[in-house]
């Protein structure tokens, strides 16, 4: 037991679901032959096994595509969350999301899955997949109430943070939130990614337009301070914005850049 529980998070994954894989065939066993077309739990087993055998071999790839392949057959969520962890460690992320995508399906109510494949289309520029997701969950969000709404925005804004093309996030973001684009979590990110592409006129208007909304927003006063002063460009007002966002929130660990 000790053994087991010192071995890496992903094989000891593989074990796991071996065992419960092994509990299934052993059910399905108990009823009799199936008629169906469908991987028998044995053949399911057998391949899972060769799997983790070839993974211990450090025959990654060949772990991966097996499982890719059994997800792809058999719909079924771990076997599909096995194989996006496995290429996101092997950073593959386009497997990663075909199994995480599987993963979903099976299980919709999973935020991790869904978080996963949130992140991987943002990072592969699947923005028209993602946008359509976003705008039914935020549809959504919005039937259920405020709370649920100032939840699904947190996670957009944070989404959009991950994209390596901040003008398309901006994009995405702008798109999904056009009615809403106003609320203050959404002004701060937009004009953090307006500062990622260098349009630092567009990222002045957003934080401003946000503190005079919220005098006190000590992000948006630290963030247009330091933008100044890391441009060499009206210091006295980059001082007196950072003094400000230090009076406000002191031990916040974010002031030092």
């Amino acid at each position: 037991p000790a053994k087991a529980w010192s071995m890496p998070p992903l094989l000891r994954q593989g074990a796991v679901l071996f065992v419960g894989l092994c509990l299934a065939v052993a059910a399905q066993a108990s009823k009799g032959p199936s008629a169906n077309t469908e991987p028998s739990p044995a053949s399911i087993v057998f391949q899972i096994l060769a799997s983790e055998l070839a993974l211990q071999q450090g025959e990654h790839g060949v772990a991966l595509a097996t499982y890719l392949s059994l997800a792809q057959r058999t719909n079924d969520a771990a076997v599909a969350e096995r194989a996006c962890r496995l290429a996101l460690n092997g950073r593959a992320p386009r497997q990663a999301l075909e199994a995480g995508v599987i993963w979903l399906k099976a299980r919709p109510e999973s935020a991790e899955a869904q978080d996963i494949v949130d992140s991987l289309q943002m990072l592969l520029g699947f923005h028209n997949d993602l946008r359509q997701t976003l705008l039914s969950r935020r549809a959504k969000a919005q039937a259920d109430g405020e709370a649920k709404l100032a939840t699904f925005y947190d996670r957009l804004a944070a989404l959009s943070s991950k994209g390596p093309d901040p003008a398309k996030a901006v994009a995405l973001l702008e798109s999904v939130a056009l009615e809403h684009s106003n609320r203050s979590e959404l002004l701060y990110t937009r004009a953090m990614l307006y500062e990622r592409s260098r349009n630092f006129e567009q990222m002045e208007f957003l934080l401003r337009s946000l503190i005079a909304k919220e005098p006190n927003h000590a992000h948006a006063l630290n963030a247009l301070g330091y933008s100044f002063a890391d441009r060499n460009e009206r210091l006295p007002e980059a001082k007196v914005l950072i003094e400000q966002a230090l009076r406000l929130q002191p031990n916040d660990p974010r002031w030092h850049w």
